[in-house]
């Protein structure tokens, strides 16, 4: 340690050491001198002596100052100074290729920094590296445990310090305080003891206690987000203790989160008890009364180990309880999992496919803006000919030269670097602030950089360094070092190769970015013009919007009354539906196979609708009738569902079970009919989906503004309290896209970054060739060489390039497209008018950017230079 501060010492003092050092030598040549004049010998000889008997006096400061820093330290310091020399001394070319480097890595780094924030985090509570969450693995996913089933492990568990029980994220309720407005908030039901274990404080109240867990408990408790309460009760501090109505059901809040919990993975605004669970949803198979635990499944389980123990002999000891519960349960156990609380190490890694598909385009944006200022790079070296030579012909090795051009090239990567993680922190903000999308304080605090994005950055400078720099440092000190003196370095085949090469990396990889952003473009607009199977032009969808307390036997009652006048009143029918089309809300019921043993369902697309919503969308009834009433035990089925489940077979007439899963029948329909298939639930592929009564849900017509307010006219006069909401069902259409379409916007920002690179790069090669070629052209002018004949010698010979690399880009672009053909809406990724666009804007773009080294070639003086030679 004494060494490591000494020499950094001399590293920091380097100046004042050296001084020291040399006084001390010509001390001793002093007393040298002195020592021979006393012998008698004259002083000039004496002071030559002295210095001839002290010795080199350069070689000993050398050796001194390698005992005092590293030599290999030193070396990298003087290549690092002689670097930042260099690129002041080169202001243009620095700051192009800063540019270029600063916009690659910054967007490389911007999507790591949103994909850490997103999916790779942790929870963000106590200790999160001892959270883990607890899945059972029976089928081919897996799944939670049943509420009995958390109860017994709780109970058993020894190497935990706490067990705590939670619905998935991803559903909802409606919250109404006294004198606002009615909200939906996301909403996550949990075991009492949740905030405990997992240590996230309230800022305010005190949330949940033991006792919330009993059914009927009379407090009937939530807590809210900070986001919530800062939004909605204006940071009202008296909102602890305040009455409230959830689905119409009274509950009182008890508790504010702290700031820095956002919730599961996704955002989650208001938490409420697992006890409350069936009195808010309505759904009596998912409950928390002990008589229906063994018919209950799913819920998500998260453990804290005890200090001391770990996963393995966690895993080991739930397999054991799983295995017991399951016997007494008499049913197939499953193997039991553990992972940790980021998204990406459960189960959630699938949903984001769509960031492997940017982090592909960006990470393309980076080798394309290497390509480029490997080109820059190339060219600078051929500049700087002469000063290689000087240096190969002095005694400089060839591996000395390459690390100096090695450590310009990682001092510019890492300048970059600096700022690209600037731009990394801004360049999310800005997307969605233009997106119109408000940040939440929980992600805004993690998308500022911390010590991984700065490790990222740091890796990718490294790698885009040795991308960029090592193949022109190599090429550059190939020179005859004769000729390389006389500013006259040979041109070799080798240097023309890596040219063209970099060439055509930039034209394939621009062209599988534009020919994506085109195919996802292209979509889009076909989405938007594309036929869904019924009617969506004029059709109106209107929400009964009713007073904290309704309950849902009244709401349903307002709803059917709304029908009936409709129904009565003749004119435009009006529907029902929940959800309306185009939402792709989860809800299905587990359906028993129809020739399958009494453990074999699958999860189908439930949609409750009224028998009028046919004929207000225009879907055709194929086979069979509709509803006969919103209370019948009937059911309507699509043709994929009929074909998915009796293939060859009419489904009319036959029975639909909706079990457990256990397999016991919790209700049954009768299959009445089949509809011509639709995109009902989205654009992407058809889907089987069950269509059943309902009794609540959106109203739907086409009859227009009339239809429209005598709906409303009908909801006040059944509830005068109430109001209603309108929106045309092309809206909903349009909310449908609005990822798609913020993701075109982005993978065009993108190609078209790829394409301002592509044409920068195609301008720096013809620009080297001009430039590299000055004397030959000169020479050809000189024997009569018509100018238009210069230029077609210069196209064509990295022509070929150019149409290699598109070719390539077109091959690259077909698996590309295959990657997106699950965003494509039915369009397909050979798409011929997205090819034929970008060829052309490739082309237009390449024309564009040889046309100014082009024109300088065309104006090259034969007398200056044939002077010059």
């Amino acid at each position: 340690m004494a060494t490591f501060l000494t020499r950094l010492r001399a590293r920091i003092r380097n100046r004042r050491f050296d001084d020291d050092l040399l006084a001390e030598l010509r001390e001793h040549e002093e007393m040298k001198r002195r020592e021979l004049e006393a012998t008698g010998v004259a002083r000039d000889d004496a002071r030559t002596q002295a210095r001839r008997a002290l010795g080199n006096v350069t070689l000993m400061r050398e050796e001194s100052r390698g005992v005092w820093i590293a030599p290999w330290l030193e070396s990298v310091v003087q290549d690092v100074r002689y670097a930042l020399r260099a690129m002041a001394h080169q202001p243009i070319h620095s700051l192009t290729a800063g540019l270029v480097l600063v916009l690659a890595i910054g967007l490389n780094a911007a999507l790591y920094s949103v994909f850490k924030a997103i999916a790779l985090d942790p929870w963000p509570v106590k200790d999160p590296s001892s959270v883990v969450r607890i899945w059972m693995k029976a089928g081919p996913r897996p799944v939670g445990p049943s509420v009995d089933e958390y109860r017994f492990v709780k109970e058993h568990a020894t190497t935990f310090s706490g067990l705590v029980a939670h619905t998935p994220p991803g559903n909802g309720a409606r919250l109404q305080a006294p004198g606002r407005a009615e909200i939906y908030l996301q909403t996550v039901w949990v075991s009492a003891n949740f905030f405990d274990v997992l240590g996230v404080r309230m800022q305010l109240g005190n949330g949940f206690v033991p006792e919330d867990d009993l059914t009927g408990n009379r407090r009937a408790p939530i807590v809210i987000s900070d986001g919530v309460w800062r939004s909605h009760f204006g940071s009202d501090r008296s909102v602890i203790g305040l009455p409230v109505s959830v689905a119409g059901k009274p509950f009182t809040i008890v508790g504010v989160l702290e700031r820095q919990f956002d919730g599961l993975g996704r955002p989650v605004d208001m938490w409420m008890p697992l006890s409350a669970f069936s009195s808010v949803r309505g759904n009596p198979s998912v409950a928390w009364e002990p008589s229906a635990l063994s018919a209950v499944c799913c819920i998500n389980m998260v453990g804290r180990l005890r200090d001391g123990a770990g996963r393995r002999q966690a895993g080991l000891e739930l397999q054991l309880l799983h295995e017991q519960f399951s016997a007494a349960a008499r049913r197939k156990s499953g193997r039991v999992e553990l992972s940790g609380t980021s998204e990406v190490s459960g189960r959630g890694a699938a949903r984001y496919a769509l960031f492997a598909v940017f982090g592909a385009a960006v990470i393309l944006i980076l080798i394309l803006a290497c390509a480029n200022v490997g080109n820059l790079q190339l060219a600078r070296g051929l500049a700087r000919r002469r000063e290689i030579a000087t240096r190969l012909s002095i005694g400089a090795s060839r591996a000395r030269v390459v690390r100096q051009l090695l450590t310009e090239g990682f001092v510019l990567a890492c300048s970059a670097g600096v700022v690209a993680i600037g731009v990394a922190a801004l360049l999310p903000r800005v997307v969605l602030t233009y997106m119109g999308e408000e940040i939440p304080a929980y992600m805004a605090a993690r998308l500022l950089p911390d010590a991984d994005i700065v490790l990222f950055t740091l890796t990718t400078c490294v790698l885009s360094c040795l991308f960029f720099a090592l193949a022109p440092a190599i090429h550059a000190t190939r020179v005859d070092i004769p000729l390389g003196t006389m500013d006259r370095a040979s041109t070799r085949s080798g240097r023309f190769q890596l040219r063209s090469i970099l060439l055509g990396t930039q034209i394939a990889i621009s062209a599988v970015l534009l020919i994506g952003a085109g195919l996802v473009t292209r979509a889009i607009v076909h989405a938007m013009h594309f036929d869904p199977g019924f009617a969506i032009d004029g059709v109106d969808v209107i929400s009964a919007v009713v007073p904290a307390g309704t309950t849902m036997k009244q709401r349903e009652d307002l709803v059917l009354g709304v029908l009936r006048a409709a129904d009565a009143g003749g004119g435009d029918p009006v529907a029902l539906a929940q959800p309306a089309p185009f939402d792709d809300q989860p809800l299905v019921m587990f359906m028993a196979l129809p020739h399958g043993g009494p453990m074999d369902y699958e999860s189908v697309l439930l949609r409750p609708v009224s028998a009028r919503l046919f004929d207000v969308l225009g879907i055709p009834l194929v086979r069979g009738r509709m509803f006969a009433s919103a209370t019948a035990a009937e059911a309507v089925v699509n043709e994929s569902f009929a074909r998915a489940y009796w293939p060859g077979e009419d489904p009319v007439g036959r029975e639909a079970h909706d079990v457990d899963r256990k397999g016991a029948i919790r209700r049954s329909f009768t299959i009445v009919g089949v509809v011509r298939d639709t995109h009902f639930t989205g654009l992407e592929a058809i889907k089987p989906v069950i269509f059943t009564p309902a009794s609540y849900g959106m109203f739907l017509t086409r009859g227009g503004p009339p239809a429209v307010e005598r709906i409303r006219a009908s909801i006040v006069a059944l509830n005068p309290a109430a109001t209603a909401t309108v929106h045309p069902l092309t809206d909903s259409l349009k909310e449908h896209l609005k990822r798609s379409r913020t993701g075109a916007a982005l993978a065009w920002a993108i190609g078209l970054v790829g394409l301002a690179l592509a044409a920068v790069g195609v301008f720096g090669v013809f620009a080297y060739a001009v430039e590299e070629r000055r004397r030959e052209i000169g020479l050809r002018l000189a024997l009569g060489a018509a100018r238009s004949q210069i230029v077609r010698m210069l196209v064509s010979a990295n022509g070929r390039a150019m149409v290699l690399g598109l070719g390539a880009g077109f091959v690259l672009s077909l698996a590309s497209g295959r990657v997106l053909r699950s965003y494509l809406f039915g369009l397909s990724p050979l798409d011929p008018l997205a090819y034929l666009f970008v060829t052309l804007l490739l082309a237009s773009a390449a024309v564009i950017a040889t046309f100014v080294p082009a024109r300088r070639a065309c104006r090259v003086d034969p007398a200056v230079t044939l002077r010059e030679d």
